[in-house]
């Protein structure tokens, strides 16, 4: 359930819906969620491009501004974040999008990544994207000698000093989860 803000006085009387917030070591995540379906064509591609993901950016260049203002005079969605009441906090907006179509590209300056990518980076699963026992790899192409029955190095983790928000961050925005781990 999303979090109005046209009750709040803001410049923008009806900045609409708010998708999801996550808040978290001073932090905010502000996820306007797109779930679309499997495009067959180049054409449907370009639509939901000029489309789908544009008005998505419109759409958190309007929130953004809104949930500042609201973060400053409502004290109860302060809370529910668990955000100290002084202080503002680093405001990330992400296009979350069930395709990885146009990954990392902007959309009106908002960068727009797949969930996948947020649930990899999320469950520290990068692991799982590489290819430990050879399965695709070219015979000839690759070095060879390297044993086929090794699997991913135990410590190939996106957060070696731990979890945090502001590595969550970084590892999303920088694209670490597709990253050669090897």
């Amino acid at each position: 359930m999303g979090h109005e803000l046209a009750a709040v006085s803001t410049d923008d009387p009806d900045a609409g819906e708010i998708d999801l917030l996550c808040a978290l070591d001073g932090h905010l995540l502000v996820l306007e969620l797109k779930s679309t379906y499997m495009r067959r064509s180049l054409k449907d591609a370009w639509i939901h491009r000029t489309s789908t993901l544009r008005k998505a950016g419109w759409q958190l260049h309007r929130k953004v501004p809104a949930i500042r203002d609201a973060l400053r005079h409502d004290e109860a969605l302060r809370q529910a974040l668990v955000l100290p009441s002084d202080g503002e906090p680093q405001i990330t907006a992400w296009i979350v999008d069930t395709s990885i179509e146009w990954d990392h590209q902007a959309f009106r300056g908002f960068l727009k990544v797949s969930l996948e990518e947020v649930q990899i980076a999320l469950r520290d699963d990068r692991r799982w994207l590489n290819d430990p026992n050879g399965l695709f790899r070219v015979r000839g192409s690759i070095d060879d000698s390297k044993d086929l029955g090794t699997s991913a190095k135990p410590n190939d983790t996106l957060y070696p000093d731990g979890f945090s928000a502001r590595r969550f961050i970084e590892v999303v925005e920088s694209a670490a989860v597709w990253a050669d781990s090897t």
